[in-house]
């Protein structure tokens, strides 16, 4: 089973504070800083930059928490929700600029160069994450941009020919989906298709990677 992480799983995870110390709250602010930078090399550099984030953000709950409030929430949980909120909307944050700095790097350094264009196949993949809601949510919260672009060769094995070839011809060829069907005889419709359904088989194959090990990937049952 997949570790899931982050605001809507941390209904178990400790979180020990005493009233009005909100030094007592280290340990589980080290931990939650740790989590939300797990699993990304550049953001594990990050770690103590999250733990300081998360350690300001006890400062400034901390006075806020109202034993009677209608929600009933204890202190525990009420500061594990802030700072684990805090935390991972940072996360997201950096995440956003790593995918940003892969898809165009050294923008500036290119801004008046006509030739510069960045991975035609990732910058194709992150146009389709944002045209969906749920899918760019996955692929901000549990895809790591970093290692999708490192392992992509491997997980395109878990597609069909055509599925490679079609997503060859947009992406890298920047092909039309008429010209794509013209050439593979087949509507428009069913190039739609296919590119949503090769999409979709990237992701699996990436949450499946992420939970056996890239190694394994290729040796996993479909």
């Amino acid at each position: 089973m997949r570790y899931l992480r982050g605001p809507r799983y941390n209904q178990d995870c400790p979180f020990p504070i005493v009233p009005n110390d909100p030094l007592s709250a280290e340990k589980a602010v080290r931990r939650c800083a740790a989590c939300a930078t797990a699993f990304n090399t550049r953001l594990g550099t990050l770690t103590e930059d999250f733990f300081q984030i998360g350690m300001l953000t006890v400062l400034k709950a901390l006075p806020k928490y109202d034993p009677n409030h209608s929600s009933g929430a204890s202190l525990m949980t009420y500061m594990k929700k802030v700072v684990c909120n805090r935390l991972w909307k940072e996360r997201q944050k950096e995440l956003r600029k790593e995918q940003k700095d892969l898809l165009y790097p050294f923008e500036e350094e290119h801004t008046d160069d006509e030739n510069f264009r960045p991975n035609p196949l990732v910058a194709g993949l992150n146009a389709e994450a944002c045209a969906r809601e749920t899918f760019v949510e996955e692929f901000i919260k549990q895809l790591e941009l970093e290692k999708f672009c490192e392992h992509l060769p491997d997980i395109l094995t878990k597609l069909s020919e055509r599925e490679r070839r079609i997503l060859e011809m947009k992406y890298f060829e920047e092909r039309s989906g008429v010209e794509i069907a013209e050439e593979l005889c087949i509507s428009e419709g069913r190039v739609s298709q296919i590119t949503k359904t090769a999409l979709e088989k990237l992701k699996k194959a990436y949450l499946l990677a992420l939970e056996i090990g890239f190694d394994n990937l290729n040796t996993s049952p479909e």
